[in-house]
Formats: C-alpha cells, structure tokens, sequence
C-alpha cells in the first residue's frame, strides 16, 4: 500500500491511500492559506489583513454552507466533521463508515462555492468574539501571543484567531477578496484514507468539480526578510495564574537547510529536547528535586518556514535559577547514544503501530508537505535512515544565541 497522488486539470491535488481492510474513510479538503497571512498582490493592488481571516473564513464557509451548518448536516449523516485552521493551512475533514460519497461533494462544494452574506459575515463574526472572551484568560495562549510579539520583525503573525478589533476590521469585500483569491482548487489539496472505491470517488469529484468552474486569480505573496534576532529580549504579563510561569522561546535561522534537512531535523529535535528536558532527564529531575521548577519542564517546537522556534517552560517560582539553568543546559547539551537508539525504535513503533489508523498514517506525510515542502511518503523508512552522528553535528550547527523570555505572572501577587 502507498499513497497515490493524482493531479486533475483545474490544479487540484488528490491524496489517494487505500486500505479496504479498515472500515472507516477520512476525507480532508485543504486549503493552502492558513493563520500566518502575508500581504499579497491581485492585479498590482496590495491587499494586508490583520489576524484571523482564516479562521473566521473556516467557521464561514461550515456554518454557512449551501446545505445550512455542515457539522449539523455531517452529524445527521452519522459523520464526524470538523476544521482547524493550522499555522500553514485551513483543514475541512469528515471521517465515517456510510455516506462517504453522499458526503464528498457536499464538502466540496461548501468549501468552494460558498455564496455567504453581509449577514451570514456578521453573524458568524458574533460566534468568534465569543470564543476569543472564552480564551482571554487562557494563559497558554497569551504565552504564545506574548512569544510571537517579542520575535518577529516583520512577521504580524500573532495567532490564528485575532482579537476582537481584528475581526470586527473585516469589511465583506475584503472577506470575499480572500476568499475568491485563495479558495481555488489550484491552491487546494484532497487527501483520501481508508476504505473506498477509487475510480467511483474519483469520477465523484471530477463530476462535482466540473459544476463550480470557479476563475483562478493570480496573486503574489509579499515576503520579508526576517531578521535572526529577536524583537524583544523579555516581557511580563499579569493575570490570575497563582504560580508564576517562565517560557524561553529560541529563534533560529534554517535558510541554510534543505527540506530534506529539515525533515531529518524534526525528528532530531524530538530526541534533543526530550535527551535534555524530559521528566526523566538529569536536568529535569534536578530542577524538581531543587524546586527550581514545579512540576516537569514543557517543550516543544514550531516551523515557521525558514524560522524554527523552541519553546521550553515550566511554573517556577526561581526565576533567575530556571532561566540561567536552562541558557546553560543549551549551550553545553546532552548527546546521549543510547537514549538516542532508544527514542529512534520507539519512534519506529509508534508511528508503525498508529498505521492502523489511516488518519495518523497520511499525517505524517501532510506535515512533510506543508512544514517542509518535501513530500516523503514512508516515515518508517525515513526514521531508520538516521543516525546519531547526524543528530550531533545538525543540533550542533543550530544557533541558540537569540532568545525572548516571557513571563505570566499572578496579578495579586504583582
């Protein structure tokens, strides 16, 4: 079994892996314009939106469709349906065992020929201020807004759902131009796992297709350089927390890297921060034991094109301790051989035993396309290639000279 890509005349990508043993399908429409927005060009006019026109165009085009809300309409059907509005991307997904070919065109067809109002516009506008109050006080989410702010230069990228000031500034004609510029099937991936008739869902979409013979519109993206540095070296934010939390954000430069690279370096990170972060590491288990730390130190990494973005935090009430401790940890790191085979075969037989699940099979695959425009179709193979050799040289070529210190603090405490 492999994943099959077709390409059909109006640009569209499908995504075929077929499995007949399982009983279930996943369908997922994407759309290659996500949270992260750049300023573009449509016939020499220069179009700049402030954060959230993604998401508010994904709750749009769903519970406005020609067919009334699809989450209702897919729920009656006995599907599973939802999107997300990725950094890169907005995903439009259902998974079921019936109805999959009754499903398919409806998805399409609310994805890409949505005729959504003034008054659709507005109202959907109401459901999204009302989740952005819900996530005021969430304080994961102002760490990573906090985090953004002090990094970049000249990326306006703060989150994927805006502010309230940002959603209510979407005029119609603006929402719409988005919409006409990059919901085109030439800027869309279909991606198809699991149990399905390939040329019957095949002749299904090229039928629904032709039926929404939508123009393409030429745009450019218009790109900055950033530079390597952060913005802004530290900043603080109060809210009702308790406990204090400390969260160092690495930005480095990639450029140099091929997508390839990049790839490989994935996974190597991965191995480097849990080697060197995790509950059970020499550092991790000191910070505890001395009460540097409250709990276990969290870690993660984000991909913005040639930007790679390290996140380690953990409550502390030692803030000097933790951050010093960390700053050292990064530059004298742990290069562990035996951790190192031992995380490369549990990688191995997670993602080998999740091929049970066609959903987490093909996810593998997208990240490899829409993180690093390398589509690599066999992790498991890829995962056995590497080495510990590369691990040590590709981690120690990495930057960790600039970083931004954010700080949530409790508001009594002050």
């Amino acid at each position: 079994m492999c994943i099959k890509k077709i390409t059909l005349e109006n640009g569209l990508d499908i995504l075929f892996y077929q499995d007949t043993k399982k009983h279930t399908t996943y369908v997922n429409l994407i759309t290659k314009f996500g949270g992260m927005t750049y300023p573009f060009i449509v016939k020499g006019k220069k179009y700049q939106f402030r954060n959230g026109m993604a998401h508010l165009l994904e709750h749009l085009l769903i519970e406005a469709s020609p067919y009334g809300n699809l989450v209702h309409q897919f729920g009656e059907m006995q599907l599973n349906v939802n999107a997300t509005t990725y950094i890169n991307r907005t995903e439009y997904y259902f998974s079921g065992t019936e109805k999959i070919e009754e499903a398919l065109p409806m998805l399409l067809k609310a994805v890409n020929d949505s005729h959504f109002s003034k008054e659709m516009l507005e109202k959907t506008k109401d459901a999204i201020y009302e989740e952005i109050r819900m996530g005021k006080d969430h304080k994961y989410r102002k760490l990573f807004e906090m985090q953004n702010e002090n990094l970049f230069h000249n990326i306006s990228y703060i989150n994927s759902i805006g502010s309230i000031e940002d959603v209510r500034s979407f005029t119609y004609e603006e929402v719409k131009q988005c919409y006409d510029t990059f919901y085109n099937f030439s800027n869309q991936m279909l991606v198809i796992a699991g149990h399905f008739d390939e040329n019957k869902l095949l002749d299904i979409i090229k039928t629904t297709c032709k039926g929404m013979r939508r123009p393409y519109i030429p745009f450019v993206l218009e790109k900055k350089e950033e530079p390597r540095i952060v913005k802004q070296k530290s900043s603080t934010s109060y809210m009702p927390i308790g406990r204090p939390i400390i969260q160092l954000s690495y930005k480095i430069s990639v450029k140099n890297l091929k997508s390839k690279q990049k790839l490989a370096l994935d996974f190597y990170l991965i191995y480097f921060m849990r080697m060197n972060f995790g509950s059970i590491s020499k550092l991790g288990q000191k910070m505890q034991n001395e009460d540097t730390t409250i709990g276990p130190i969290h870690f993660s990494h984000l991909w913005l094109e040639d930007i790679l973005i390290l996140v380690i935090d953990a409550i502390s009430e030692k803030e000097k301790q933790f951050i010093t401790s960390i700053c050292k940890q990064m530059e004298n790191p742990i290069f562990d051989k035996e951790l190192f085979t031992l995380y490369q075969k549990e990688s191995y037989i997670d993602i080998g035993l999740r091929e049970e699940n066609v959903y987490s099979y093909i996810t593998p695959y997208l990240e490899n396309v829409f993180s690093f425009d390398y589509p690599y179709p066999d992790t498991l193979e890829q995962i056995s290639a590497y080495s510990f050799e590369e691990f040590k040289k590709m981690i120690g070529n990495l930057d960790f000279a600039n970083y931004t210190v954010c700080k949530i603090k409790d508001i009594e405490k002050g």
